[in-house]
Formats: structure tokens, sequence, C-alpha cells
């Protein structure tokens, strides 16, 4: 049973289903049976997630505790507005409407992080556990989950410990931030390539593609971003002295003020330059890879279109796969299930 439900979450195609249907009494090609974890997972605080909780140490080297959250597109079994231009040549008009539509599901990933020592540059990422919920309005769950998880770990690190909430730019993730007291005493960053990724819409609206002073312009302001303490300030001044002096088109003036608007509301939390001189992280990787290993990687193979619910069994699992805590969790759903 635990193989055949691994080898579910892990991964389907044609080739799994045939070995499950051999040997799992017909079952392989259907996800039915993953609804037989009848632990309470839905509830962040229920009595099998909290031990499950609790059954994982910190690393005791933890320096820094990194919360982070992004979005990740998944294609739902359900009605949604169809995309792209209306068919303007003869013949059947399609439905305005489709059966399947893309919703923005959502990941998180709480890691711990060792400072720099002796010859290293960079922190040492030491553990990671991972949320992820399928779509729904104002990720509520998502929320109640992920701070579950981010309370759970903070009883455990160390005293002192420097606490990070590190996500890319998106308005809805920041709002959230600024809204929880319980993020009060995190430093607050812009993932760092999210951030170059900006720059260089700047230096292609203000110069062109493919220009080489464009290029040179993008490389000696990620660098000051990098190494200087108004990094970020050193960029919105020189935007507003090229875009009075350069003859902009309209569309390229709109392109660069969007540009503008995101530096300035977010220029202090851009403090790259003071975060590397400490060692801490820049980045938020491990997010990242939670959309892709946990969430892209399972439900968004070709031809895939998903229930809410049966979706969020596999992500369940998947997630206890990623965070290490798949053990325990077997364990908890064999009591469970012996004691039903």
């Amino acid at each position: 049973e635990e193989c055949g439900i691994n080898t579910a979450i892990l991964r389907l195609d044609d080739h799994c289903t045939r070995i499950l249907n051999k040997y799992w009494n017909n079952r392989g090609g259907k996800l039915q049976w993953i609804a037989q974890v009848k632990m309470t997972l839905d509830d962040p605080t229920s009595e099998a997630n909290m031990a499950i909780q609790d059954s994982q140490q910190l690393p005791e080297e933890t320096d820094v505790l990194v919360a982070s959250m992004d979005g990740v597109n998944v294609l739902l079994r359900e009605q949604g507005v169809q995309q792209g231009r209306p068919a303007q040549r003869p013949g059947p008009k399609a439905s305005s409407s489709e059966n399947t539509a893309y919703r923005n599901a959502m990941a998180g990933a709480i890691s711990c992080y060792a400072l720099p020592s002796g010859q290293e540059e960079k922190p040492q990422r030491l553990q990671s556990r991972y949320v992820a919920r399928m779509p729904q309005q104002r990720a509520v769950k998502f929320k109640q989950q992920f701070e579950q998880e981010v309370l759970a770990a903070e009883e455990k690190v160390p005293l002192g410990t420097t606490k990070i909430f590190l996500c890319d730019g998106h308005r809805s993730i920041w709002s959230y931030a600024q809204s929880k007291p319980m993020y009060d005493d995190y430093e607050k960053l812009i993932d760092f390539y999210h951030t170059t990724e900006h720059l260089s819409k700047a230096s292609e609206a203000l110069f062109g593609k493919s220009s080489d002073f464009g290029n040179a312009w993008y490389s000696k302001y990620r660098k000051k971003l990098l190494e200087d303490d108004d990094g970020a300030e050193s960029v919105l001044r020189s935007m507003a002295y090229y875009s009075q002096n350069l003859r902009l088109s309209k569309s390229r003036q709109e392109k660069l003020e969007a540009e503008r608007t995101f530096f300035r509301r977010n220029k202090d939390r851009m403090s790259y330059a003071d975060f590397i001189v400490r060692g801490l992280p820049i980045g938020s990787g491990p997010v990242e890879a939670a959309c892709k290993s946990i969430v892209k990687t399972r439900l968004c193979r070709s031809g895939m279109r998903w229930s809410r619910l049966g979706g969020q069994r596999i992500l369940y699992l998947r997630c206890f796969v990623k965070s290490s805590r798949w053990d325990v969790f077997w364990k908890q759903y064999i009591q469970l299930k012996r004691s039903a």
C-alpha cells in the first residue's frame, strides 16, 4: 500500500499505471484510494498534523530562518473563460466558456540556514519544510497552514536566530506580510533575481533590445544593488535621468514607469549589500523549487486537469515527502487506520 501511494504521488504515467494495475488489485489507474488517507489534514492544528510537525527537529546549527511563498498556475477541471482572441474566420463558433480553467495554487517554504564559515561565501541551507495548496480565493487555508508551520519552526530555532520574509515582488504577498503582526520581527527582502528581471526590463525600456549600452547599464546597476547600501536609490536616480534625456516612445515610457514604480514601492526591501555582508540569503530558491518539484512536476503534466480536492490530496502527500516527513506521516496513518 505504501509503495502504491508513493508511486502515485511522485509520478503517474502509463508505465506506472500498468505496474499498479498488475500488482495492486487494479487500482493503479485511479486516485480514489488516496482518499483512504483520512487524517484531518485540512486542519493544520489537528492532532495528527501537530504530531508530524513536532517530530521534526530543526538543525542545531540554524542561524537564519527564512519564510517564503509564491504562486503557480494549475489547470482545474471546472468552467472558466476562454482565453485569446475570438475566432474571426467563418465556421462554427466556440463557446466563450470552457470546462477547464487555470487558477493560482500556492506553495510555501520555511528554510533553515547556517551562516558562512571559513572559505564559504554563501549561507548553507540545512533544511526546508513545505506547504502547498490548490487554488482558493485569497488562499485562506494556505495562509493558515503556512503560518502554523512558521510558528512551529519559530518554537524550535535557537534564541537570536535571524528571521527573514523573502519573496518575489507580488503585491498581494507583501500586503499579507505587512498586515500580519507575526512577521513584525522579520527582515523583509525581495528575491534578488526577481529584482534583476525588473532591472532588465527597465534597461530595455530605456535603451531598446540588444543594446550594448543597455547591457552595460544593466551590469553596472546590478553590481550596485549587490555592493552599495543605496543601490535601489541609484537605480531610481539613473532611470529618472535617462527618462528626461532620452526621446522615448509612449509605450516605452509606460514600460519604464512600471519599473520605476516597482523600485519605488520595494526599495526598502532591497538591502542586498547589507544581507551579503552579513552572510544572509538573498534568493528565494527553495520556494521557487517547490513550485516546480511539488506542484508543476506532478499536477501540470500534459493533458492533466484536476479537481481541487483530488489535487490537494496529492499536494499534501508530496509535501510530506519533500519535507522529509513521510515516515512519521505513515506511522500516523497506520495508527489511525488500525483504530478506525
